[in-house]
């Protein structure tokens, strides 16, 4: 949803679009990201859903819910465990943000 008066996002009449047909589907869709690691306009959620705000992306525009999927502070998820694929990957353990980790499917949007 991008940075505060950025350009470097999908519109939100694409993502409307893709909300609207996933609606047609039967389904519930919502609009997420998560927080940054720096302190800009989307440290936290209530930062980031000002910034989303401005930059076009409500609930009103979008037909669907927007939601920080790891909570105000961006602490909020599930760990689990990583199956080690990749040789010298010293990971063995993700974090994944709450509302992705608790929703039943998942279409990702990237610019």
């Amino acid at each position: 949803m991008g940075e505060y008066g950025g350009s470097a996002y999908l519109r939100p009449p694409i993502v409307r679009r893709v909300c609207d047909l996933i609606k047609e589907a039967g389904a519930k869709p919502f609009v997420t990201d998560t927080t940054t690691l720096y302190p800009m306009g989307r440290f936290t959620a209530s930062q980031y859903l000002a910034t989303a705000a401005f930059n076009g992306f409500t609930e009103a525009s979008l037909g669907a819910p927007v939601i920080i999927a790891d909570g105000e502070q961006g602490y909020d998820g599930e760990w689990v465990d990583t199956p080690r694929r990749v040789s010298d990957c010293s990971l063995d353990k993700i974090k994944i943000a709450r509302e992705i980790f608790d929703a039943d499917s998942m279409i990702v949007l990237s610019h």
